[in-house]
């Protein structure tokens, strides 16, 4: 039996000879089922060696988004295009729906990483996350500046207790363990707009909702930041990567990660 990769040549040979021999060896020493798994370790570890991983992402400012036509641009692409260029690791934008790019990476689709995502226990169960790739700012609300019922709210609990409040949370997003914990599937279902009055407030990582309020279609909508005291430090953001991304090219990714956190 032999796999190639493609742009590395990686080898589970099986033949005739004295390769048979060791393998029958093995076999003696620690068994046929441990030499088996021992083998489809060897074969998994490198089948995706030096193809393209795609790197998903959605309009995001200021983390991703076109510029110059086409060019993808961010604070979160500058980070991507180091680690992944450092790695040595082939690499292309593909701009996809967040609920797609979960279907995708649960489904082992392609080669793909869905970039700034957060761990959660139910995405480690089907993905290969890297190291940590940035750290935000705590979450702020986002509300009409005439909503006196959400600006003089100074906690997170105060606001997701009102059920009278109406809560816009985008599907598929994770806010992070704590915040995912307090919103209840019945506050998500009666999230809508808060444009057109149809929702009262969202949460957003600050950086995120400061560059939303300067984008020129919400000028003049008097939208405002409601900072709540009680707003975690939010976990780290990682990219979400495809089973076939590998093993070893999640580490290599990892290290150089690392390596531009440290600097």
């Amino acid at each position: 039996m032999r796999m190639v990769a493609k742009g590395q040549t990686a080898y589970a040979v099986v033949k005739s000879g004295r390769q048979n021999n060791d393998w029958g060896r093995c076999a003696m020493r620690m068994g046929s089922l441990s030499c088996a798994l021992l083998c489809l370790c060897l074969v998994s570890f490198s089948v995706t060696a030096g193809e393209t991983v795609k790197l998903y992402y959605v309009e995001r400012p200021p983390y991703m988004g076109k510029a110059d036509g086409n060019k993808v641009v961010g604070l979160w692409v500058d980070i991507a295009e180091q680690a992944f260029t450092m790695a040595g690791v082939p690499h292309e934008w593909s701009s996809i729906p967040a609920a797609r790019q979960i279907e995708n990476i649960k489904g082992d689709v392609e080669p793909a990483c869905a970039v700034g995502y957060y761990r959660s226990p139910d995405r480690e169960s089907y993905s290969l996350f890297t190291d940590v790739m940035f750290l935000g700012k705590p979450h702020v609300a986002i509300a009409s500046s005439k909503n006196d019922r959400v600006i003089k709210r100074q906690t997170v609990d105060s606001l997701l207790s009102d059920r009278s409040l109406t809560l816009l949370a985008k599907k598929s997003y994770s806010y992070g363990d704590v915040l995912d914990n307090k919103i209840t599937t019945d506050s998500v279902s009666m999230a809508r707009m808060i444009a057109a009055q149809r929702a009262d407030y969202m949460f957003c990582a600050e950086e995120e909702c400061a560059a939303i309020l300067k984008t020129p279609q919400l000028q003049g909508l008097e939208l405002t930041l409601v900072r709540l005291s009680d707003m975690p430090q939010p976990p780290p953001r990682y990219f979400m990567c495809s089973r076939k991304v590998g093993a070893e090219t999640i580490s290599r990714v990892s290290e150089a990660l690392r390596k531009i956190i440290a600097r």
